[in-house]
């Protein structure tokens, strides 16, 4: 959908914000990662550090799995 919408879009956070919309919320955030910081913690972030560590983040998960994997398909059996 990404290349429709652009880069990092998510039909579930677009969803959830027109739900939101419709019952009255209003719409205060760019980043959904932003957002959830602050409902579910009531961490209060910029759109930009909240991309920032959600990349961060992302990319020390990838590398686990990826070295994860890689050690155990070299166990035998």
């Amino acid at each position: 959908m990404g290349i429709f919408y652009g880069f990092g879009y998510c039909f579930l956070t677009d969803w959830h914000w027109s739900v939101r919309e419709e019952l009255g919320y209003e719409t205060l955030y760019n980043s959904y990662i932003q957002f959830f910081l602050d409902a579910a913690f009531g961490i209060k972030t910029t759109a930009r550090v909240a991309d920032t560590w959600t990349l961060i983040l992302f990319l020390v998960a990838l590398i686990a799995s990826i070295t994860l994997n890689i050690r155990d398909s070299k166990k035998p059996g």
